[in-house]
Order: C-alpha cells, then structure tokens, then sequence
C-alpha cells in the first residue's frame, strides 16, 4: 500500500509540475506580447 501511495504521489508531482510550467510558459509568452490584451489576467 506504501508502495502505491509513493508512486501515486510522485505521478502527482511530476502533473503539478506539469502545470507549473505550462503556467510559465503562458506568462513568459504575455510578457513577450504585450498586445494581445487581457492574456496576462489569466
């Protein structure tokens, strides 16, 4: 049961990385283009 739990809360990590960076990725891209309006609010 360890077992599972501890590759279930690593699988869980690497998505929340996952998403983290993909976060990044859509702040770095509105900061590059700072005309495409109101996609820095998301």
């Amino acid at each position: 049961m360890s077992c599972a739990f501890a590759i279930q809360r690593s699988a869980f990590a690497a998505y929340a990385a996952g998403l983290r960076a993909s976060a990044n990725a859509l702040n770095n891209n509105a900061n590059n283009n700072p005309r495409i309006d109101g996609w820095a609010g998301v």
